[in-house]
C-alpha cells in the first residue's frame, strides 16, 4: 500500500484514504467513514497535525452500530427484536449477521372444521452453533399487523443476510464445490437427487444435469425432480428446511 494514510475496509477489503481531508482541529477525533463499495459504516480515530490541521494518520476503531429495525413482538421486554447493521438480538440472545449461514421462514395456518384455530408467522436464523426462532404472533393482534412485522423483518434479513448467503452459494458452485440444502447436493453442472423406493426413500442419490431438472413450488414446498427418472425427486419444505428459499433463487439463475 503506497499511501501511509490508507486503510482497508474490514468487510469488503476496499482501500480508502483521507488524503484530501482538512480539519481545523488539533489532537484526535472520532469520525465516521462509509465505504463506497459495501456501505459499511466505521468509526475512525483521526490524528491531526497541530500546524496545518491536516490528517496525519487514522485507525479503524469499530464498525458503527446502526439500528435497522426495532420491534416489540410480545408483552415482555425479552420479546423485543433489534436488528442493527452488525447483529440480531432477541430473547436475550445475540447473533452476528455476518455469522448467519442458515435461514428459513414460513406461515403456518391451523384449521379445524374450516375454522382457523391458530396461525404462526415464524423466522429462524442460525450460525454454526445457535439458532434464534422469531415468532411474530406472540400477542393477540390483527392479522395484518402480524404480517406487517413479519415482512419488515424479512425485508431487513433479505438485504443484510440472504443476498450474502446466495452470493456465497454461487461462488462455491463456480469454484467447483458442492453445496447441500436438505437432501439435495448442488454442483455447477447439475444436482444429486435422492431416489425414492416404493414407500420410502432409498438413501441413494443420482446425479442429473440441469437440462434434466424440473422444479416448482406447491403447498409450501419446493419440489425438484428429474425429467429422466421419475423416482429421482425431493420435496423441500420452505418452512422446515434451511435455505430452501435461497436455493430457489439460485436455481432460477443457475440454469
Amino acid at each position: 500500500m503506497d499511501n501511509p494514510n490508507s486503510r482497508t475496509c474490514p468487510k469488503c477489503k476496499k482501500i480508502f484514504s483521507w488524503d484530501s481531508m482538512h480539519c481545523p482541529f488539533d489532537g484526535e477525533r472520532l469520525l465516521t467513514w462509509i465505504c463506497n463499495k459495501c456501505k459499511a459504516e466505521y468509526s475512525l480515530e483521526m490524528k491531526f497535525c497541530s500546524i496545518d490541521g491536516n490528517p496525519l494518520d487514522f485507525d479503524v476503531v469499530s464498525e458503527k452500530e446502526k439500528v435497522l429495525l426495532d420491534l416489540s413482538l410480545g408483552h415482555l421486554k425479552t420479546f423485543r427484536l433489534i436488528i442493527t447493521n452488525t447483529k440480531l438480538s432477541y430473547l436475550r440472545k445475540e447473533i452476528m449477521l455476518s455469522d448467519i449461514n442458515r435461514i428459513r421462514w414460513g406461515a403456518f395456518l391451523y384449521y379445524v372444521n374450516a375454522i382457523r384455530h391458530d396461525r404462526k408467522y415464524t423466522i429462524w436464523v442460525s450460525d454454526q452453533k445457535n439458532t434464534i426462532k422469531i415468532e411474530c404472533g406472540q400477542i393477540v393482534q390483527f392479522e395484518k399487523n402480524i404480517v406487517e412485522k413479519y415482512e419488515q423483518i424479512l425485508d431487513v434479513l433479505w438485504k443484510k443476510v440472504c443476498i450474502r448467503i446466495i452470493n456465497n452459494m454461487f461462488d462455491s458452485i463456480e469454484s467447483g464445490k458442492e453445496i447441500q440444502v436438505g437432501d439435495v447436493l448442488i454442483k455447477r453442472d447439475g444436482i444429486f437427487l435422492p431416489l425414492k423406493g416404493v414407500f420410502f426413500k432409498t438413501g441413494k442419490h443420482e446425479f442429473h444435469p440441469w437440462r434434466q431438472i424440473a422444479y416448482h413450488s406447491k403447498e409450501g414446498r419446493l419440489i425438484i425432480s428429474s425429467k429422466a427418472n421419475q423416482n429421482a425427486i425431493t420435496k423441500l419444505s420452505y418452512r422446515d428446511v434451511d435455505n430452501v428459499h435461497l436455493l430457489k433463487v439460485l436455481m432460477d439463475h443457475a440454469r
